[in-house]
Parts: C-alpha cells; structure tokens; sequence
C-alpha cells in the first residue's frame, strides 16, 4: 500500500526560455511523491500514536519532501491494515477471534497486557479450531471416486 501526494501549483506559468506569461489561473503539477506503508506500525485511536519522520524525494523534478505522519485505526478496527474487527475468544480473553471486514478472512490474534493492541495475528483460511485458540487445518484426506 502507498500513499501518493502530487503537489500543484495553481497561478501563473512563465516560459522559462521567453520569459512570456503561457498561462494565468493554470494548475500545473510540480511533483509526485510515494510513501510506502509496507513498515508501518499501524496503532488504535486513542493510544500513543507511531510518529513517522520522513524525508522522500520526488518522481517529477526530485525535489525533496519532509513530512511526519501516524497511522491509527478508528471506528474499533485494528492490524497492519484497520482492517480487523476483533473480540476476546470465548476461552482465552488474551486471545482474539478477528475477522477482515475486507475479505472477510477469520485470523486469531493475541492482545497484549493492556486488552487493547493485538499482535500475532494469524490467518485462518480453513477457519477456527473449536476451542478458538488456534486455526482448523485443511482436510487432507484423499478422495476416493467409486465407478459405477
């Protein structure tokens, strides 16, 4: 996932060889800047947020932007991506049963000390095991086709 940030400049151009006035009230764009959000640590609204200073260069004209910035989930989601919609499984209330509101993939999640961050949170494709701890593991079991 990226952010992309293209910055405009709206007001007059100059040809830079003539000194002519080209354009008045023109928006033009300057430059384009990407932030990557592949390391992020994402963090739930109402906690410490992860402050992140970064200076990235542009694509355009490689001018330099600094920016600071923070992730948060909001509207009681959580993980890497907000995405999560989690609640303490019924046997463990250090363990979380989360579901993607996105793809709707069920993961089990650990929370930390304070019930309110999760952590090692693994996927379940095949869905949860009964206890709710741990994931089901896919039905291995050969088919076995009978002819008629």
């Amino acid at each position: 996932s990226t952010i992309d940030i293209i910055v405009h400049h709206f007001g007059v151009v100059i040809n830079q060889a003539t000194g002519n006035l080209e354009y008045f009230n023109h928006l033009i764009p300057i430059d384009a800047f990407a932030i990557s959000l592949d390391n992020y640590q994402s963090t739930f609204y109402g906690t410490t947020p992860n402050i992140i200073q970064q200076a990235i260069f542009g694509r355009i004209l490689g001018t330099t932007l600094q920016l600071t910035y923070s992730v948060q989930c909001t509207d009681g989601k959580y993980g890497s991506n907000c995405d999560l919609k989690c609640t303490p499984a019924s046997i463990n209330n250090f363990h979380a049963i989360c579901v993607s509101v996105v793809t709707e993939m069920r993961f089990i999640c650990r929370y930390a000390n304070d019930l309110i961050k999760i952590f090692d949170c693994i996927p379940c494709p095949y869905g949860l095991a009964i206890n709710q701890t741990k994931c089901n593991t896919p039905i291995t079991d050969p088919i076995i086709y009978l002819k008629n």
